[in-house]
């Protein structure tokens, strides 16, 4: 077993081994303990998985840039590179207005 995750499994292995021979309000109380110890490393598990996302999203970002760069040798690429850089600022203002947008629906499908 490797990584967080089979450590994770290990807690819960060890949650369901040592939780045998309680009762009552005992059991609740220990419940309450072992499923804040499980949210914690549930936390930390999901900070690492964002923290690799965005690790891999400025690697396939950087891998891309140096082909932008030699666009400009190529007539067609160069203006594409050209016309993306002029329109970037309305590009920008037309993904805030979408995401503002797309955000209320969703917030009006959720309720």
């Amino acid at each position: 077993k490797m990584g967080r995750g089979s450590h994770f499994l290990d807690i819960y292995d060890q949650y369901l081994q040592s939780r045998n021979g309680l009762a009552g309000s005992a059991l609740r109380e220990y419940d309450e303990q072992w499923l804040e110890r499980f949210h914690e490393e549930q936390q930390v598990i999901f900070h690492d998985n964002q923290v690799l996302t965005d690790v891999t999203f400025i690697y396939h970002l950087l891998l891309v840039l140096p082909f932008l760069a030699a666009t400009s040798g190529q007539n067609r690429l160069a203006l594409t590179l050209r016309t993306l850089r002029l329109c970037s600022s309305d590009l920008l203002h037309l993904g805030f207005v979408f995401n503002v947008i797309f955000m209320a629906y969703v917030t009006s499908g959720h309720i």
